[in-house]
């Protein structure tokens, strides 16, 4: 076989490492059932001296597949995890629940939404950006445009507030009252882009519940009923889940049954996790 064999395996395990957990998370399968696929899939293994003993000797064919079966066997008979699952609990319920941690990512406060299913929006987020009326960025822009424009006196002529300026900035609504319209508005947009600020709220998640939207976090920082818990009892759980099996099914409920663990996954919208995790009493 190729010398780099084993480094061109552990890239190609890397590279297709979602897809081998989606069919059963073992890698010497994968590999293996994934060779056998393709046309020419032995011969990626072999040097340029064993192809041509490959194609060309019958018995020395099946020597080669035996060695690259026993190979891959000896070197890649284990079990891919997801390290994107994660067990977070519920403080008020006390209930644990499986998730992605991909799903969780740094958003914009304004753009998470409360109980009711409302956008924050910019104002109750305490943004500093155009959205939010009660923060000086209108009074701000103007200054800065003033400066390199002079429209000072057209404004006080036409009556126009700082807020009617920006909002005939955003609508690229030319009122012919500036000779140089054109230009404020690519000056607007480049100050929009780089003086505009929002609030941040890290490891939140959005979802549709079936009648609203809705929002989830871990960040400390905001009101939460979630944790993560001890990366021990995480790390049993997720390896209780990995090998759990299917037991039963009912009302859009599917019940898995692992060694210490019991899982269920719900069909339902309302449900946003992957599953709910309770520990399996004796009997059940």
């Amino acid at each position: 076989m190729k010398t780099s064999i084993e480094t061109l395996l552990n890239s190609y395990v890397s590279d297709n490492k979602k897809s081998i957990i989606e069919n059963g998370g073992n890698a010497a399968e994968y590999i293996l059932a994934d060779t056998e696929a393709q046309d020419q899939g032995w011969l990626w293994f072999l040097s340029d001296e064993e192809i041509t003993d490959f194609e060309e000797n019958k018995d020395a064919r099946k020597r080669y597949i035996q060695e690259i079966r026993d190979f891959v066997n000896s070197n890649f008979n284990y079990k891919l995890k997801s390290d994107d699952l994660m067990i977070i609990r519920n403080t008020m319920s006390d209930e644990l629940l499986l998730v992605r941690e991909g799903w969780f990512e740094t958003k914009k406060l304004c753009e998470t939404y409360d109980n009711n299913g409302q956008q924050v929006g910019c104002y109750n987020a305490g943004c500093y950006a155009f959205e939010n009326s009660s923060c000086d960025i209108h009074l701000d822009f103007y200054i800065a445009l003033s400066g390199n424009f002079g429209i000072g006196s057209l404004m006080d002529d036409n009556d126009l507030t700082s807020r009617d300026l920006v909002e005939l900035l955003s609508d690229n609504e030319d009122s012919g009252i500036f000779p140089e319209f054109g230009k404020m508005v690519e000056f607007f947009e480049n100050w929009k882009e780089e003086n505009e600020t929002h609030t941040e709220i890290s490891e939140t998640y959005n979802y549709w519940n079936g009648n609203n939207h809705q929002t989830v976090t871990l960040d400390t920082d905001y009101p939460t009923d979630l944790e993560r818990i001890d990366s021990e009892l995480e790390d049993e759980i997720l390896e209780d889940y990995e090998n759990c099996s299917s037991e039963s099914e009912s009302n859009g409920f599917i019940y898995y049954k692992g060694e210490k663990y019991g899982f269920v996954k719900s069909a339902w919208a309302t449900s946003w996790e992957i599953a709910t995790v309770s520990e399996r009493d004796e009997e059940n």
